[in-house]
C-alpha cells in the first residue's frame, strides 16, 4: 500500500545505515538532512544498526519511523540473531515500501540486497568511502559471492567524481550510475553577521575566547588524519603559542563507533599531556550545535588520508570559513579550488599542512576572501535542495 498526502501518493522508502540521530555520524546527518528536506513527500522508514539498544527499539524522530537494530560484530551468536531481527523489521515495513535505499555496502547491506530482490523492490546503493564500497574494492575485499549481489543493485549513487571514474572503470552498466553528491542545509550552515555574534557564541560554547580556533570534525581513526593534525601544530606552535587553540570534535569512545582506533586516541593523548599542549586543545565527544562551532571558529581542517564526500567540509564551506584539506583527487579537489575557495595539501605532508595553518593565520584578508568564495561553492552546487530533488526525481522514476 502506498501512503497518500491528500491525492498525490507518497513513495515508500526503506533507509539501510548505520547509526541515526540521535548517535552522530557525518553519514547520519548527511541522510537525516535529506530525510527532512522531502519527508512531506516521501515516507520514510529509516532501519539503523545499535549496538547500544537491546534487541529492536523504535521510535519517532521528525515525525519518521526509526527502528534500531541491536549488532554486535565480535559474536557470532549476536551476528546471527542481528539477521533474524533485521528480517522481522523488514517483514512489517515492507507492504509500505516501493523502495529500498542502503547508505554504504556492508555485510548488512547484503542482506537487504537478497530481500529487496526477493520482494521485487528497487534498490539503491549510496557508495560512502573510496576504497570500501565502489565496486573493484568490494570484489576485491568481500570475494565474488559479495560482488554479485553488489551487481544485482537496480542504482549506483555515485557521490563524488573519484566514485564515478571507479564505477566506470569496474564494466559494470551505465544506465544504473547516479551522480549525486552530498548537499547541505545552507539556511542553517551560514556565515557569522558579526564579530559580537562570534564572541556570543564563544561565550556559549565555553571556549577559547580570545584565541584564534582552528577547527577540525571526525572521529578518532588514522584515516581521519588527527594524528597528522597534531603534529602539525606542534610545527607552529612556538610562534602562535597562546594566540591559537584548537577544538576537535568527533568520538573518542570505541564503544561509539566500530572505526575509532583506541590505541591512536591514548597515543595522542599521551602526546599532548608529554608536551605539556593541553591549554591548547579542546575535545568536544559530540554536539547537536554544529553550526554554532563553525561560527566560532577561524579555519577548518580535514587532513584525511581517505573520504567520500565529506560532509564536515561542506559544512565548513557553507559557513563562510576558510578551509585547508587533504588534496584527495576526484573528491577534495573538486570541492576546493586551491588558493580561491581553499588550501589543500598534499596526503600525509604535516610540513605542508603546518605552511598552510601558518598562512592563513597571518594573512586574516586572504583567509577572509577564501571563506567567501567557499560559500558561493557550497550554495551553488551543493544546497541541500538541489539534492533532495535530484533524490526525489531518482525515487519518483523507479517507483513507478
Amino acid at each position: 500500500m502506498i501512503q497518500k498526502l491528500g491525492t498525490q501518493k507518497m513513495i515508500g522508502v526503506c533507509m539501510v545505515t548505520g547509526v541515526y540521530c540521535p548517535r552522530i555520524t557525518g553519514g547520519g546527518l548527511q541522510l537525516r538532512s535529506v530525510v527532512l528536506a522531502l519527508k512531506d513527500k516521501v515516507n520514510f522508514f529509516i532501519i539503523s544498526a545499535d549496538n547500544e539498544c537491546n534487541s529492536i527499539s523504535k521510535d519517532l524522530v521528525d515525525g519518521v519511523m526509526v527502528y534500531r537494530v541491536r549488532v554486535n560484530p565480535e559474536s557470532i551468536l549476536e551476528n546471527l540473531s542481528s539477521i533474524a531481527r533485521f528480517i522481522k523489521v523488514f517483514l512489517k515495513i515492507i507492504p509500505n515500501v516501493q523502495i529500498i535505499h542502503i547508505h554504504g555496502f556492508t555485510k548488512k547491506a547484503i542482506l537487504f540486497i537478497i530481500l529487496g530482490k526477493f520482494f521485487r523492490k528497487k534498490v539503491i546503493l549510496k557508495t560512502t568511502m573510496i576504497s570500501a564500497d565502489e565496486p573493484l574494492a568490494v570484489k576485491r575485499k568481500m570475494g565474488n559471492f559479495a560482488y554479485y549481489i553488489y551487481s544485482n543493485i537496480d542504482i549506483f549513487i555515485c557521490i563524488s567524481e573519484a566514485f564515478r571514474l571507479k564505477y566506470i572503470e569496474s564494466k559494470l552498466p551505465l544506465t544504473k550510475m547516479r551522480f549525486i553528491p552530498n548537499g547541505v542545509d545552507t539556511d542553517i550552515f551560514k556565515p557569522l553577521e558579526s564579530i559580537s555574534e562570534k564572541n556570543n557564541i564563544r561565550r556559549e560554547l565555553g571556549i577559547f575566547k580570545e584565541r584564534k580556533i582552528i577547527l577540525f570534525v571526525g572521529y578518532f581513526s588514522k584515516i581521519k588524519g588527527v594524528n597528522l593534525l597534531v603534529k602539525a601544530w606542534k610545527i607552529i606552535r612556538e610562534e602562535f603559542k597562546d594566540r591559537v587553540g584548537l577544538v576537535l570534535i568527533g568520538s573518542r569512545d570505541p564503544r561509539t563507533n566500530f572505526y575509532i582506533d583506541a590505541e591512536l586516541v591514548a597515543q595522542i593523548e599521551e602526546e599532548i599531556a608529554r608536551d605539556n599542549m593541553q591549554s591548547d586543545f579542546i575535545f568536544v565527544e559530540k554536539t547537536f550545535a554544529m553550526d554554532k562551532f563553525y561560527k566560532a571558529a577561524d579555519i577548518f581542517v580535514l587532513p584525511s588520508l581517505i573520504e567520500g564526500m565529506p560532509n564536515a567540509l561542506l559544512e565548513a564551506m557553507a559557513s563562510g570559513l576558510p578551509c585547508i584539506a587533504t588534496r584527495l583527487e576526484g573528491i577534495t579537489d573538486t570541492i576546493i579550488s586551491h588558493r580561491q575557495s581553499g588550501l589543500l595539501f598534499n596526503i600525509n605532508n604535516t610540513e605542508q599542512l603546518a605552511e598552510n595553518f601558518r598562512e592563513l593565520l597571518i594573512s586574516e584578508d586572504s583567509a577572509y576572501q577564501l571563506g567567501q568564495n567557499a560559500r558561493k561553492e557550497i550554495v551553488n552546487n551543493y544546497s541541500i535542495d538541489r539534492i533532495a530533488k535530484q533524490y526525489f526525481d531518482l525515487y519518483s522514476s523507479i517507483s513507478n
